[in-house]
């Protein structure tokens, strides 16, 4: 449940900033997306990264310090593409 809803969330904030309907985009459709709205290369490679580690992860259980792990790497991600936004 943790990693669907990070996931979830992650995936309605990029939504917002990229007037993406609903949330069933896949993690490729982000990044190409990020790179057509002129973010960097890096930034929406990992984004998609991040994506594809959150679905991978829905199906495996996650530690308590890999959960911390995976919310510390949301919010990295989200607080550069706030800035280059």
């Amino acid at each position: 449940d943790f990693v669907r809803d990070l996931s979830l969330i992650v995936r309605e904030y990029i939504g917002n900033k990229l007037n993406l309907q609903g949330t069933a985009f896949t993690s490729s459709e982000v990044e190409a997306k990020l790179k057509e709205k002129e973010f960097a290369e890096e930034q929406a490679a990992s984004m998609r990264k991040l994506l594809e580690k959150c679905e991978s992860l829905q199906y495996a259980p996650v530690a308590a310090s890999g959960g911390n792990e995976l919310i510390d790497e949301s919010l990295d991600l989200l607080k550069q593409l706030e800035k280059q936004a």
